[in-house]
């Protein structure tokens, strides 16, 4: 049995500029690639499967929630039995759904009402839980919560338990800050693992590292209640945090949480993928062996005797169980990509951020943008196995052109290959704020694009040294 959590990078907030013609596009867009995900997992991994998706994945405005549980049910179930038919796999897809928006000004401005997270099998709603862990003093005035932690809920004049069960393990589900809360209560009997629907990491400046919310929340309702810990989050309007772990199994019984690094009780997921694009931005798809988790020899990031040491080097990964079809087209992947990130450094300076699955570099804000020094210019995101897009990135034109003394942004984009998507981080954007996303599929497409920078590099310093002739 495995798991998988969709870790999302999105473009704009839950309920996007309290539109509800935008909010209708982006849940459907959202179930496009969740059918994606799902039948992708479906195809590389075998036995049955959890996937695991955030707090809000879908949003209902400033409806209620309840009347579109099993709409989206009998949406998702289709797709999980069609996996069924074509492999004898059962999937079982949990996700965060919110909705009833309180858009009036005033203290409760933009809280969600309705926060709740289900899970769906190929026979249709098979668990339900409401928030019973408010966030703030606002939320536990105006949130419809549940009334205790293992409650039961009616939806459509159905009794639901907030645990489900697969392969005689028993998963229960946590709605978000709900993690904070199961740490003053005991562990049902029953219960095997915990899932949690988290709904979101802001852009606060730089954006935090998100470390503390995984190592004290995630590790330690992993503490308390002897059970592992998986989680999936949307970042909104920022990059995934290089420290946002999805899994957490705690095993320093020597030390508490805060006494812990953030790799010494992380779980080691066996394949990551970030290929899957959204409308606005992406989706990182991280697969754990939860049949090893369960047995006793879970793989953690870091071995034992790292974790004694406090070292921060990753433990080797375990080998996807069946041979990878596209295993050559990666390692031709992991070249083009080394060679094009050879090729930007020399060109873009020494700023270079790098995470597990990107690496950006990033130049002088010479644009004007407000309270930061430098900003990102280009995303080159890794090759994962399966991948058959090529390489990922994202320019930000104008401030790449603002660092290499180049006048026309526009100019950058006639050395891009095709199949380009043109996005902004918010509505009104500052220059700095809008980007291209495409891929690089070859090497000759990579050539094109660093050569012609160099060139309209070269023409530039011509054409400042002719001015002042």
């Amino acid at each position: 049995m495995w798991l998988a959590t969709v870790t999302i990078e999105s473009d704009s907030y839950k309920y996007p500029d309290n539109s509800a013609e935008k909010n209708s596009l982006k849940n459907a867009d959202r179930f496009a690639s969740l059918n994606h995900i799902v039948k992708m997992l479906a195809g590389r991994h075998e036995g049955d499967g959890i996937i695991l998706f955030p707090g809000g994945y879908f949003h209902t405005g400033v409806y209620d929630v309840e009347p579109a549980i099993s709409e989206i049910a009998d949406r998702i179930r289709p797709v999980l039995k069609e996996v069924f038919a074509s492999g004898s796999a059962t999937i079982i897809v949990c996700i965060g759904i919110d909705g009833k928006v309180i858009l009036e000004e005033g203290d409760s401005y933009r809280y969600d009402a309705n926060q709740v997270a289900i899970a769906v099998s190929k026979d249709g709603l098979v668990a339900f839980a409401k928030k019973f862990h408010p966030t703030d003093p606002v939320e536990k005035r105006i949130l419809d919560l549940a009334a205790d932690y293992c409650s039961k809920e009616f939806v459509g004049g159905t009794l639901y338990s907030r645990t489900f069960s697969i392969d005689g393990k028993t998963f229960y589900l946590a709605e978000c800050n709900d993690i904070k809360g199961l740490k003053n209560y005991s562990k049902p009997a029953t219960v095997d693992c915990i899932l949690n629907c988290v709904h979101g990491c802001y852009n606060r400046s730089d954006g935090p590292t998100c470390s503390y919310f995984v190592r004290l929340n995630f590790a330690g309702a992993s503490q308390c209640w002897r059970c592992p810990v998986f989680g999936a989050v949307v970042f909104f309007k920022r990059q995934i945090a290089e420290k946002w772990r999805t899994g957490m199994f705690y095993r320093t019984w020597d030390k508490t949480p805060i006494q812990c690094g953030t790799d010494e009780n992380a779980l080691a997921p066996y394949q990551s993928d970030t290929s899957v694009m959204l409308d606005g931005g992406y989706a990182q798809v991280d697969v754990y062996d939860l049949d090893a988790v369960f047995s006793g020899n879970p793989v953690f990031r870091l071995s034992d005797m790292e974790s004694h040491t406090k070292s921060h080097v990753t433990s080797p990964r375990r080998p996807v169980m069946r041979p990878s079809a596209n295993e050559q087209s990666k390692e031709e992947a992991v070249l083009l990509f080394n060679r094009l990130q050879s090729g930007l450094g020399g060109i873009c300076g020494d700023s270079i951020m790098k995470q597990k699955t990107k690496v950006t570099f990033r130049g002088k804000n010479t644009i004007g943008y407000p309270e930061k020094s430098e900003l990102d210019m280009i995303t080159l995101f890794q090759p994962t196995t399966g991948n058959k897009t090529g390489i990922r990135f994202r320019i930000y034109p104008h401030v790449l052109a603002g660092h290499l003394h180049l006048k026309d942004a526009e100019k950058i984009l006639e050395n891009l290959p095709g199949r380009l998507k043109t996005g902004q981080e918010r509505e009104n954007p500052h220059q700095g704020e809008i980007y291209i996303d495409g891929h690089f599929v070859n090497s000759e497409e990579v050539q094109k694009f660093v050569e012609g920078i160099k060139l309209r590099i070269k023409n530039a310093m011509i054409m400042n040294i002719d001015k002042f002739m």
